[in-house]
């Protein structure tokens, strides 16, 4: 058996219809039975794009067959997962299954369009962060929004790879040091500060200007740290404050942004994306819903087309009745005419029979002699015998008149009477119809239920818990404070001189913050825990139910189950009928 996964027509204006252009296809020898798909399951590849984000892909599967797939994204390594990303319901074999799962990645994905992993399994990203190092020089981000912003940023026009890190190419433009050769920039000291060590140096002088390693001896090892292009990021201790303090304000800035709702920060954008799907899923509802029951709803069109059945109906029973009823009357009242005409006729015939019979009697001198008598008795006799047989026509007739009527009618009441099988059929249609109408609305509520569900249980306390992602993130910006703070107080960077009790907190630019609400302790300003105070505070908008959403209701009352002041209505009443519910005829 050959299956088609794929064909492909054109239109042919010669020909006047469709012709194949090309099809996929492959040929199957198993049982017919196990083409019919499977359960859904989830394939152990997982593939990353460039920025970082991870995919996942289930299918349902025949033996061979693929007959449906969809992928599934996650944004943060895979604690929370975005369905449905991208879907197809083509049938085809699993190795295309597989390739389309990786071209989608490649295409939809963020970055530069590589795709990384290892096809079934799930290396961690491991391949990735082998080419972000190989690439970019760095490790990857942990965050895909990080990552994406830096892709851009050394992809563009803007930055450039040189000397072991990278730079802004107006930065090196503006640098007598650089200089640029077949598209690479290379550094070479300034000449005049190259000479002027190695004279301290013949002289064994020492100045400090020159210094450039801050080991408080001039010596080659400074004409070394002169030829490096980060020589000049050699700082003085005050040029450290200045810059820990650039450091901490930038800090506090992201601070502030994940412990204020409506921002752009990194945790709130993953709670708006994942708010934004589930409120997608609330559209689906209200959708379904206003196509339903809205003022143009389907519901509506069942309800008409039930009525108008019931209508046509009701106009074909009354309709039926009274022709078949004049029907009768009118053969009924055809029978007496026929009768009287049969009798009129009878009793003309019979007038003359009997005055001829009695000419010839008394012609013939039988008047007198009893004779006459016996042959009008006769005639008598054949005139009453021939009345009788029109009495016992005319009744017959009317009995067969009467029979036919019940014939027609009997059938009629059973149909269309009152409880009428043709309006239970009408009932079971309009119902199975409604079932199949409100299918969609059924599907998309429990679709957002149970996305709802996720959001309550699995998504918020990833995000609220004390070691979910808000407080990681704010975890960061304390150590980051904390690391700057300890560069001044106990510095590792040669040059600089400790200030064991500096406090930029103390500072006029950080004034009204205190180390203790970022969970730093005063005393040692190392980081301890971000306060329960600042993880119960709300940091992002939370998503908040439509009130107009109406969510799938089994028990909910169709237009026709509706009951009015009155009482009429009901499940089984019909347009024109009493109240309570009987046919009116």
């Amino acid at each position: 058996m050959r299956i088609y996964t794929e064909v492909n027509f054109e239109w042919d204006d010669k020909q006047n219809k469709l012709v194949e252009t090309s099809s996929k296809s492959f040929n199957y020898h198993g049982e017919v039975a196990l083409l019919e798909a499977g359960e859904w399951e989830t394939w152990n590849t997982r593939w990353y794009d460039e920025a970082g984000n991870v995919y996942k892909i289930k299918v349902r599967v025949g033996k061979h067959i693929v007959f449906d797939r969809r992928i599934s994204k996650s944004i943060d390594g895979g604690a929370t997962w975005e369905d449905d990303w991208k879907k197809a319901a083509a049938n085809v074999q699993k190795s295309e299954a597989h390739d389309w799962f990786k071209n989608e990645v490649k295409l939809y994905g963020k970055g530069g369009g590589g795709v990384f992993g290892t096809k079934g399994s799930d290396d961690g990203g491991d391949a990735l962060d082998a080419h972000w190092q190989a690439t970019y020089h760095e490790d990857r981000p942990d965050s895909p929004q990080t990552a994406a912003v830096n892709i851009e940023k050394y992809t563009g026009d803007e930055w450039t790879y040189a000397a072991g890190d990278w730079r802004q190419i107006t930065e090196l433009e503006e640098d007598a040091g650089w200089s640029q050769v077949d598209g690479e920039w290379t550094y070479a000291a300034d000449p005049d500060q190259t000479q002027a060590i190695q004279d301290l140096i013949d002289a064994g002088e020492y100045d400090e200007l020159y210094d450039i390693n801050k080991d408080d001896v001039i010596d080659d090892l400074d004409l070394q740290a002169l030829g490096s292009p980060d020589a000049k990021r050699l700082l003085s201790t005050d040029e450290a404050k200045a810059a820990a303090e650039t450091l901490i304000k930038s800090e506090i800035e992201k601070w502030e942004a994940f412990t204020t709702p409506g921002g752009f920060d990194a945790v709130e954008s993953v709670a708006r994306n994942y708010i934004s799907g589930l409120k997608g899923k609330e559209e689906a509802v209200k959708t379904a819903y206003e196509d339903i029951f809205g003022a143009e709803g389907t519901i509506f069109d069942i309800e008409e087309a039930w009525e108008t059945d019931v209508e046509r109906g009701e106009e074909k029973y009354t309709t039926d009745i009274g022709t078949f009823g004049t029907e009768k009357e009118e053969g009924l009242e055809e029978t007496v005419v026929g009768r009287e005409e049969g009798l009129e006729a009878l009793r003309e015939e019979a007038t003359g029979e009997v005055r001829a019979a009695e000419a010839k009697i008394g012609a013939a001198g039988f008047a007198s002699t009893g004779v006459g008598r016996t042959a009008r008795e006769m005639l008598a006799e054949e005139i009453g015998e021939e009345a009788r047989d029109i009495d016992v026509g005319f009744t017959e007739e009317r009995s067969d008149i009467k029979s036919g009527y019940l014939e027609k009618v009997d059938p009629l009441e059973k149909e269309f009477g009152e409880e009428g099988t043709a309006y239970e059929d009408y009932i079971r249609t309009r119902d199975l119809t409604a079932k199949a109408e409100l299918s969609p609305w059924k599907a998309a509520s429990e679709a957002y239920e149970t996305a709802k569900t996720a959001y309550e249980e699995e998504f918020m306390p990833g995000l609220e818990d004390p070691y979910g992602l808000f407080a990681e993130k704010l975890g960061d910006v304390s150590t980051a404070i904390s690391t700057a703070i300890s560069g001044i107080r106990a510095p590792i960077v040669p040059g600089i001189e400790a200030d064991p009790l500096w406090d930029p907190f103390e500072a006029s630019y950080l004034q009204g913050y205190t180390p203790e609400e970022f969970g730093i302790d005063k005393a040692t300003m190392m980081f301890t825990g971000i306060p329960e105070t600042t993880l119960q505070t709300p940091f992002y908008e939370p998503y908040m139910v439509d009130p107009a959403l109406q969510l799938y209701d089994p028990e909910k009352k169709l237009p026709w189950e509706e009951v009015d002041e009155a009482g009429v209505g009901g499940g089984g009443y019909r347009p024109g009928s009493a109240p309570g519910g009987v046919f009116n005829k």
